[in-house]
């Protein structure tokens, strides 16, 4: 009788420390994230010796993932929208259109300073850019009409900074601004050599899990 009175105490000591052991785990560390922006881009372009400023609308996406606690990278694409330009001369009439996606890897540092937390980083990759011509003119009394497009890729470069809020323990509201080089090339039969910079502002949401 006395061996189950005894068993029974030490059952009815050892069952709640348990569950209260249980119940106090250590939350599952989150290591990756999505992130979802979208804003401006100003697109700073040069066609052989005639430069064009534009803002065009920009989204991006962006699967990453922490190296150790203030460090992170991440795989991003980002689209800059279409430029379109238009020259009319008499019946002579020119259509222009520019656009690009990039793709890039990016290393970030965090600089915690509780629920705002600063980031700077940078990151390489290549962009594709499409341009489109359409025509209709005449030369001679020979009329010439039609449309010629293109896709070239070039390398990239970024520099960024950006502040992310915590909104709650896996969602941050996630603000970015950076610049971006892009290599030249050269369209239409190469005879048009184009350069692209781009100064791009965004803002969207982080998700943690």
């Amino acid at each position: 009788m006395k061996k189950l009175l005894l068993t029974t105490g030490m059952f009815c000591f050892i069952l709640p420390a348990f569950a209260q052991e249980t119940q106090t785990a250590a939350p599952v560390k989150q290591n990756a994230y999505l992130a979802f922006r979208l804003g401006s881009s100003r697109m700073n372009m040069k066609m052989d010796d005639e430069k064009e400023k534009k803002s065009v609308f920009s989204l991006s996406g962006a699967l990453g993932t922490k190296i150790n606690t203030d460090l992170r990278a991440e795989l991003e694409i980002m689209t800059y929208g279409d430029y379109e330009e238009t020259e009319a001369d008499g019946t002579d009439l020119f259509e222009y259109k520019h656009s690009a996606v990039n793709f890039s890897l990016n290393l970030l540092k965090d600089f915690d300073i509780g629920k705002a937390k600063p980031y700077l980083g940078g990151g390489v990759g290549f962009g594709i850019f499409y341009d489109e011509l359409k025509y209709d003119y005449t030369i001679a009394a020979w009329r010439y009409w039609g449309k010629r497009s293109e896709n070239n890729a070039v390398f990239s470069a970024n520099v960024q900074a950006g502040m992310a809020i915590a909104v709650t323990d896996t969602v941050l509201l996630d603000v970015n601004a950076r610049y971006t080089y892009f290599g030249d090339y050269k369209v239409f039969d190469r005879s048009v050599k184009m350069e692209n910079k781009a100064v791009n502002l965004t803002a969207g949401l982080r998700l943690n899990f």
